[in-house]
């Protein structure tokens, strides 16, 4: 076996040392013509080694040559470049050989010999079919002689198509959209394309081509809720397959739930003489009065979960009946969520309250939903000249468990006299200078300071009565009693008043208006008197007379 290192290290194939440092293993059939090979006697395998004194190039002039450098190569590149790494000898030219093997598709070029190298020790040439992602270059450098045979070939390098590829920028999403958008530019040329997936479902998954100006544009079936989680990658695809190469880190967003906007309207009713309910702008003791208070869910895409209403109860109201609470979904059906609990709270007027934890029934999950808290109660007669003050107070989260701010909302309900009643009654009636009769003889009374004045302020009205009777008989200081001198005088007819309660009016009131009981002349309480030996001159007499106000007959 003969070995010309020199002829090898100009075929680019350079010995490396013996791994011992001294030899080589061989095997195999074996003639010795120098004395290099050392044969062991007796080897059946037909084994030995060489010295590595015999390997070496020696002293004849050699031209050291080193494998190029290939300028880095990425997707969709259409030329080689690269330097042949090395000071050029000016008695050789020197050319680059390329071989290109591909991952997938054609194989043409397989290789491009004689690349010329400038005196720079660049080279660079343009191929036919554009590189892709993990194709490889492999080059060697080719030094001949100007004069002469002598050619020399370095060792190969080897490069690698990358294929850097950014990831994906993803504008703010927002519950309620129907759009994904977003950039992802490119630095390097290739079929893009963008994959959207939401919430990692399948069914929601995308794929579309990636615009030249690196803008994209879902359009999604169904729109964005708060806390769907949105991720959206990069891929490059083979122009020669059509296969998926690579792809970029995934980029995800979670949709942020969106802030409940909620409104709180309380409507006021009372119970009118009819027996149905109308809207109340005031009110009086003893009606029958309704509460209801709506809490409407108005803006699109967000959610009031862990929903709380509590309602203060004013003071001055009893007999607290019906107490229901209700959802209303967005077409206006309703359901009954069953009653509130009655609790003490000592920050309300009544120290009561109604208070309501929903449970995920009573959400409200889409715009113009309602949660309504609805009582009935009777006014006291300790409200009267006071405003029924109801305060109601909400709180909750949104849907991604995130507490809301808590609102209120608060109404006023004047309180009326709901009784029928007196407004005001004769104080006094007075009879001065009167002389004594010598017969019987009728006497208006000369002054009567507040007449008669009766309001009805009882929901449903009815007749009502005004009575008069002698309390106690006109009687001197000296105890002289004219007994039957007082009469009540109505339409030219007189009456006598006594202990019997003696009707002297009645009416109907069609509201809550003063009736005055007004007395014409010769009418009303007057005095007949006859003469007496109890009736005397210079002496004054003094009576009593009860008015009395019935909505029946006495």
């Amino acid at each position: 076996m003969k070995f010309d290192t020199v002829a090898l290290y100009k075929k680019g194939i350079s010995i490396p040392p013996a791994s011992n440092g001294t030899s080589y293993a061989v095997k195999g059939n074996f003639t010795d013509l120098g004395g290099g090979i050392n044969l062991l006697p007796g080897n059946q395998l037909k084994s030995g080694v060489i010295s590595s004194a015999t390997m070496p190039l020696g002293t004849c002039p050699i031209l050291p040559i080193q494998a190029p450098i290939i300028s880095s190569l990425v997707n969709n590149q259409s030329s080689v470049s690269g330097s042949v790494n090395q000071t050029q000898d000016s008695n050789y030219v020197y050319t680059v050989n390329l071989n290109f093997g591909r991952v997938g598709g054609t194989a043409i070029p397989v290789a491009i010999n004689g690349v010329a190298v400038a005196a720079n020790g660049t080279f660079t040439t343009a191929i036919p079919a554009a590189l892709e992602y993990l194709d490889t270059v492999s080059a060697v450098v080719i030094a001949t002689a100007k004069v002469g045979t002598d050619l020399y070939q370095s060792t190969s390098s080897t490069a690698t198509v990358s294929w850097p590829i950014s990831p994906p920028v993803l504008s703010n999403l927002a519950a309620g959209a129907n759009q994904v958008v977003g950039t992802a530019i490119q630095a390097v040329g290739g079929n893009y394309k963008m994959q959207l997936q939401i919430n990692n479902d399948p069914t929601r998954t995308q794929s579309s081509p990636l615009p030249g100006n690196g803008s994209f544009n879902f359009s999604l079936s169904q729109v964005l809720q708060g806390g769907d989680s949105v991720t959206v990658k990069t891929q490059g695809y083979s122009n020669r397959t059509g296969l998926l190469l690579v792809e970029s880190s995934a980029i995800s967003q979670t949709v942020a739930y969106t802030k409940p906007s909620l409104t709180i309207v309380q409507v006021i009713e009372k119970m009118n003489s009819q027996g149905t309910w109308e809207t109340a702008t005031a009110a009086v003791t003893g009606q029958t009065i309704r509460y209801t208070i709506t809490t409407t869910l108005t803006n699109t895409n967000a959610k009031w979960n862990q929903s709380s209403v509590r309602n203060w109860i004013p003071a001055g109201l009893s007999n607290l009946t019906s107490a229901e609470m209700s959802k209303k979904d967005s077409v206006g059906t309703i359901t009954s969520l069953g009653a509130p609990q009655l609790v003490t709270d000592g920050a309300s007027p009544s120290t009561q309250a109604w208070n309501y934890q929903g449970a995920p029934a009573s959400y409200l999950q889409q715009s113009g939903e309602s949660l309504i808290l609805q009582y009935v109660a009777t006014i006291s007669g300790s409200a009267l000249n006071t405003s029924l003050l109801n305060s109601t107070f909400i709180n909750g989260t949104d849907g991604g468990g995130t507490a809301i701010p808590q609102q209120s909302s608060q109404s006023s309900l004047p309180v009326g006299n709901g009784t029928l009643r007196f407004i005001q009654a004769p104080a006094t009636i007075e009879f001065q200078n009167l002389k004594v009769p010598a017969k019987q003889t009728i006497y208006n009374a000369t002054t009567v300071p507040n007449p008669l004045i009766v309001a009805d302020g009882r929901v449903i009205k009815s007749q009502w009565r005004v009575y008069v009777k002698e309390a106690k008989a006109l009687t001197s200081a000296s105890g002289k009693v004219l007994t039957g001198a007082f009469i009540y005088s109505k339409n030219g007819g007189n009456q006598s008043v006594n202990q019997d309660n003696l009707e002297i009016f009645s009416y109907t009131s069609l509201n809550d208006n003063n009736v005055p009981v007004n007395w014409q002349a010769n009418e009303g309480i007057r005095l007949n008197l006859t003469p007496s030996p109890n009736l005397n001159v210079n002496e004054s007499y003094q009576g009593k007379l009860d008015w009395v106000l019935s909505d029946g007959p006495i």
